[in-house]
């Protein structure tokens, strides 16, 4: 038998250091590599994120969120602050009400045969104009002061200057520029850029400029006039103390008295906004104006507190002038003796003194 013959163990190779590189060489080496693949990997992942945030930011719309539901305001917010603003002023009503009687008296005088002298403004194109700065009022949420004061603004100034046709839009959004200034937060002022864009670029922003300076050197730099909406106010706040606490039936619902002096606030500047249309309106006093529509208003509601309010304050105002013709006769010509000025009197003997600057 033949057995194989063992295998003979191969001989060791030395290692051959003449090619191997260096171990620095190869730990550069492999510190190369990693930080390339690591660049290589963060530069990839931020072309991805910013890819993808740009096309997020493209499909999303830009501007303001639409539809943005205010916050609404707490109840007992409103009820402290209505009760500390009534306080603050309960000490100066008598002097209010005396400085709006004073600029009734002086300032909103209108004398509307100077309107009709207008070359190319004519009494038809007044309705269209204000339905125009009415939609512009309404866009910009303006204060329903701003509206009456653009009015009169606009017809002051037709009434001392010569208006052409062309620039009666321009006149009109500028007094309404001019009165958001005067009423409205600073918020709320149109820009001249939003003027231009609703009037379709028919006028330059220069020129609303322009026509401002214009328009407030004609009028002296005075805008104090006695609005619908402060006598209208005034209406209110004096016939609120008429109307029943107890809950009634309007239309099928139980009205309070809040909401009722509400319906009866929204229904009479309704009216008086309608007052604006007609040319027969502006040569009387807003008081009266005002007056009327409350009283209006309060009838069509089936409420009496307007001609309670009206009967009240027009006895006391009556009883007033016959206690200074009778205080006159006693004292002859001495003038000093028939001036009555007692400020600790009851405010609402002074209430009326507006509402009759047109009738003495």
């Amino acid at each position: 038998i033949l057995l194989p013959e063992p295998l003979s163990p191969s001989p060791r190779l030395a290692p051959d250091h003449t090619n191997t590189p260096p171990p620095i060489f190869i730990f550069i080496f492999i510190f190369i590599c990693i930080t390339f693949n690591h660049s290589f990997i963060r530069s990839h992942t931020m072309s991805l994120s910013t890819s993808t945030s740009s096309s997020t930011i493209t499909d999303q719309k830009l501007g303001p969120p639409e539809n943005l539901k205010p916050r609404d305001y707490h109840p007992v917010l409103q009820i402290l602050e209505h009760t500390a603003n009534e306080q603050c002023i309960q000490e100066y009503i008598h002097d209010i009400y005396q400085a709006m009687s004073k600029t009734e008296t002086q300032n909103n005088t209108l004398n509307c045969e100077m309107i009709d002298l207008q070359p190319e403004v004519a009494w038809y194109m007044r309705p269209a104009l204000l339905d125009f700065l009415v939609d512009v009022h309404n866009s910009l949420r303006l204060q329903h002061e701003t509206l009456f004061l653009t009015m009169f603004i606009l017809d002051n100034y037709c009434a001392r200057r010569v208006v052409f046709k062309k620039h009666y839009q321009l006149v009109g959004c500028t007094a309404l520029w001019i009165a958001s200034k005067y009423e409205d937060k600073k918020s709320r002022v149109p820009t001249l850029k939003e003027l231009t864009l609703m009037c379709r670029h028919t006028f330059d922003p220069d020129m609303f400029v322009q026509m401002e300076m214009h328009i407030l050197s004609t009028l002296d730099w005075n805008l104090s006039h006695t609005s619908l909406e402060d006598c209208l106010q005034i209406c209110l706040r004096n016939s609120s103390r008429f109307i029943a606490e107890t809950p009634r039936k309007l239309n099928g619902k139980l009205v309070n008295k809040q909401e009722m002096n509400r319906q009866i606030e929204q229904l009479s500047r309704y009216f008086l906004e309608l007052t604006l249309y007609e040319r027969n309106f502006i040569q009387f006093p807003n008081s009266l104006t005002a007056i009327t529509c409350h009283l209006l208003a309060s009838n069509l509601l089936s409420s009496t507190s307007a001609i309670d309010s009206f009967e009240t304050s027009i006895t006391q105002f009556y009883e007033q002038q016959q206690q200074e013709l009778s205080h006159y006769g006693a004292h002859g010509n001495d003038g000093e003796d028939c001036i009555v000025n007692d400020e600790n009197q009851d405010p609402m003997s002074n209430v009326i003194a507006p509402f009759f600057s047109g009738w003495n």
